[in-house]
């Protein structure tokens, strides 16, 4: 894969300044564990990534499941110590009508209490590189319903809902 990135902006390397395709370089090398090479480009990107945090939905998960369908959920996650993962499962019927309106990511979760959490410790992981964590439910496997994913560490946190 990072093979292949490297190949796709050497094709649009005479498009891009040289400048820019250094910084573009260097960030997917640092990203992906790689040797960044040595200009002043790359050094400006190593320092803004090494601090870099976040928990980031992947583009390419599902969006909706079917009842008897595994659900999984993709998560890019990088320079996070500990993760908390709860999963709420919304009564569809009292949110409309409590809200009289349909449902929404910034729902307030505050006193709820959730069908599942675990806790993730990825100390051990160097703090420069991005991976992928693949969450899999199957206690909801079979079971009709909007449940929110709560992925929260470091002060970041992200939603799905399912």
């Amino acid at each position: 894969m990072i093979k292949q990135k490297v190949d796709i902006l050497s094709k649009y390397a005479k498009y891009i300044r040289t400048s820019q395709m250094d910084t573009f370089k260097a960030r997917i090398d640092y990203l992906n564990n790689q040797k960044v090479d040595d200009n002043h480009h790359a050094e400006s990107v190593v320092r803004q990534l090494q601090h870099a945090t976040y928990i980031q939905l992947c583009h390419y998960n599902k969006t909706s499941f079917k009842v008897d369908e595994e659900i999984k959920v993709f998560v890019d996650v990088k320079n996070i110590q500990k993760m908390q993962v709860k999963v709420f499962e919304i009564n569809t019927d009292n949110y409309f009508r409590k809200n009289m309106s349909n449902f929404t990511s910034d729902i307030n979760l505050d006193g709820l209490i959730a069908k599942h959490e675990q806790e993730l410790n990825y100390s051990e992981n160097p703090s420069n590189l991005r991976h992928t964590e693949v969450f899999n439910f199957p206690e909801f496997n079979g079971k009709r319903g909007l449940f929110v994913i709560e992925l929260i560490g470091n002060g970041m946190s992200s939603r799905a809902i399912v």
